[in-house]
């Protein structure tokens, strides 16, 4: 079966979009803390949004780190909160263009 070009793959144009918007390699702990200030609330409280369970939203802080998984969610947050606190207009974490060939 014959290999397709790289800018062909969808897996390809994905993961270079999350490279731009942060998500990959994870958001570091200065930017957690600043979303989490911006939505006022706890470490602990962001965490659980993103389906964190106290302990590992503390583990990722120590670590200085977020999976991209875990990175997603908080895009998605902060995306939501400035469009809802600041009408800040945000286009979609995974925009369908790129996956339209």
């Amino acid at each position: 079966m014959p290999r397709l070009p790289d800018d062909d793959l969808i897996a390809a144009r994905v993961f270079s979009h999350y490279r731009q918007i942060g998500v990959i390699p994870g958001w570091d702990r200065e930017r957690f803390i600043r979303l989490c200030s911006l939505a006022n609330r706890t470490a602990e409280e962001i965490g659980a949004m993103a389906g964190m369970l106290p302990f590992k939203t503390r583990t990722a802080l120590e670590k200085g780190r977020f999976s991209p998984a875990e990175s997603l969610h908080f895009a998605t947050i902060e995306a939501v909160i400035k469009e809802r606190n600041f009408g800040e207009p945000w286009e979609p974490l995974m925009p369908l263009d790129l996956i339209q060939k």
